[in-house]
């Protein structure tokens, strides 16, 4: 099972590093984030070493907050950020 996890990681990581999903997921998704691309992710994603527990650690918190996000994103819209003008 560690095998099939680490290949699709790796697999999945360097196909958002490449651009490949861009299409299928979406820039927008990014908005609000430090990213422009999937490619920082991606990189992330695909590491080859094994993670240290600290890492695991962090990896698991930035998936579950990767997760709500993508929760919220589809449930409530995209999270602007900026002042908003609510008098023109």
């Amino acid at each position: 099972m560690d095998g099939f996890v680490a290949a699709t990681a790796v697999g999945g990581g360097a196909a958002l590093a490449a651009g490949l999903e861009d299409d299928h997921l979406g820039l927008d998704l990014l908005s609000g984030t430090a990213f422009t691309s999937y490619l920082w992710p991606g990189v992330a994603l695909a590491r080859l070493s094994e993670p240290t527990p600290t890492e695991r650690l962090y990896l698991a918190a930035a998936a579950a907050m990767a997760g709500l996000g993508l929760f919220a994103v589809r449930r409530h819209g995209p999270v602007r950020s900026g002042p908003r003008n609510s008098r023109s």
